[in-house]
């Protein structure tokens, strides 16, 4: 007895190295006491109890807690929580308890991708065709809107071909300039169209949005059309005075200011300044024909461009389908399942995306809904520009040679009245006067397309 008391003793007094030669059990293990400190280097007193797997401490009355490895792999448990805390998030350990030793070196970033630069090339594909189809269709506007208001021509220009010869008559005539004329007032249209929207949205506080989403419901649908309802209403007086600015020949008027279409558009508003004449139509009876045609032609070309973009990427993804069907190995060392590997296929089936196969069927899209709204609506819009130009004392060129010029002068009652005048004096081909300049503007538009087309190939490495 008196042995056994002094050997438990020397146990205590001489730490686990002592235990360790002198019989220990060799799976006990140590573990801190709670009132030590943590990275002390005195050694804590223990005591072995009659279990041979647990260690208990005799200087904490305290359970003890979990013990801790730090990166050294020496179990020191933290003096608190919160410097428990401190060192997992240092060394970047998730479970206290495990035994794994993370790099404490950060993990390399990943190398920037080119997806940044394509969005650049995108975007700038899109504004320099978007310039480029402004610039090369407004001669082509110009022209089709003379031929459209000029109801005692002899010549209707329902091909390119006549057109071509009168278009270059006028710049030997007047120069190059003269079919660029209003372009100004046109870019002070787009302004006043976006910045009208962007206001009626804001003061709105989003409840009428600018864009509809990918996802439109009816609710927000008709919140967007309420919106293109509203900027129409204020766009339509500076509309007006943007026509005529287009349509007046340069040898018998001034080059109109910066500032022209603006003050004009107010004039048209209100029926004063130098445009009030007796045969002027009122504008509160074009706001409606005005405001209908600008929203028919929106909602046609929107749908047509989802439809025709839907269409186009469903032909692309059968095509691309049936072209790995083709060019699949017959061999089951390919197959796992009902799936076959194949790391062309992405996983939503399509074929691995560029640039052109991203972007140029959105424009493929847009251009080919442009082109049928404006071939369907053109005999309401030929209606509409006789109504804006009547009673305005506008001069245009002469459109069946080129050379001189000649005065505007009809008498309409209103849209209903000018549509069946114009049938009964110069037939259902008079409401599609000036068809071959829509024509040549489409054809030069496509052109551009082409060449975006060879512009996204080159930066999609293709």
């Amino acid at each position: 007895m008196r042995s056994s008391e002094r050997r438990r003793k020397k146990e205590l007094n001489h730490g686990p190295s002592y235990n360790r030669l002198h019989g220990a059990p060799p799976s006990a293990r140590l573990r801190a006491s709670a009132s030590s400190p943590s990275f002390s280097g005195t050694r804590p007193r223990v005591r072995f109890d009659e279990g041979p797997h647990e260690v208990r401490t005799i200087d904490s009355q305290q359970q003890p807690k979990s013990t801790f490895v730090n990166f050294f792999g020496d179990h020191r448990a933290p003096s608190s929580d919160v410097e428990l805390e401190e060192v997992i998030r240092h060394y970047g350990i998730d479970d206290a308890n495990s035994n794994t030793i993370p790099s404490s070196s950060p993990l390399p970033k990943p190398t920037p991708s080119n997806e940044h630069n394509q969005r650049l090339v995108s975007v700038a594909v899109s504004v320099s065709s978007g310039l480029g189809n402004f610039l090369l269709a407004f001669p082509c506007q110009v022209l089709r809107r003379q031929c459209q208001i000029n109801h005692v021509g002899r010549k209707y220009h329902l091909t390119p071909f006549t057109i071509i010869s009168v278009a270059a008559n006028l710049q030997r005539a007047q120069g190059v300039t003269c079919l660029w004329k209003g372009i100004g007032s046109s870019l002070w249209l787009n302004a006043i169209e976006i910045s009208s929207e962007s206001i009626v949205s804001e003061v709105s506080s989003g409840k009428l949005p600018k864009d509809v989403g990918s996802n439109p419901s009816i609710k927000r649908l008709s919140s967007h059309l309420v919106l293109k309802l509203i900027s129409s209403v204020l766009v339509s007086p500076f509309f007006s005075a943007h026509l005529v600015e287009s349509v007046q020949s340069e040898i018998t008027s001034e080059t109109p200011g910066i500032f022209s279409c603006l003050t004009d558009g107010v004039c048209r508003l209100f029926g004063v300044g130098r445009v009030q004449s007796p045969l002027l139509v009122p504008f509160r009876r074009l706001i409606l024909p005005t405001v209908l045609y600008s929203l028919l032609r929106y909602v046609l070309s929107a749908s047509l461009q989802q439809l025709i973009l839907y269409l186009m990427r469903l032909h692309a993804r059968r095509q691309h389908e049936q072209r790995l069907a083709r060019l699949q190995p017959r061999s089951p060392v390919f197959q796992t399942g009902e799936s076959l590997i194949n790391p062309a296929i992405t996983p939503d089936g399509n074929s691995p995306s560029s640039l052109l196969t991203e972007h140029y069927p959105e424009l493929v899209s847009g251009f080919m809904a442009d082109m049928i709204s404006d071939i369907i609506l053109y005999p309401m819009e030929t209606v509409l520009h006789r109504l804006h130009i009547q009673g305005t004392r506008t001069i245009i060129d002469n459109t069946d040679t080129g050379r001189g010029f000649m005065p505007v002068s009809s008498r309409h009652e209103g849209f209903f009245d000018c549509w069946s005048t114009t049938v009964t004096h110069e037939g259902y081909m008079g409401l599609y006067r000036g068809f071959g300049a829509l024509t040549m503007q489409y054809s030069l538009r496509y052109a551009v397309l082409r060449l975006t087309k060879l512009v996204l190939q080159v930066a999609s490495g293709c």
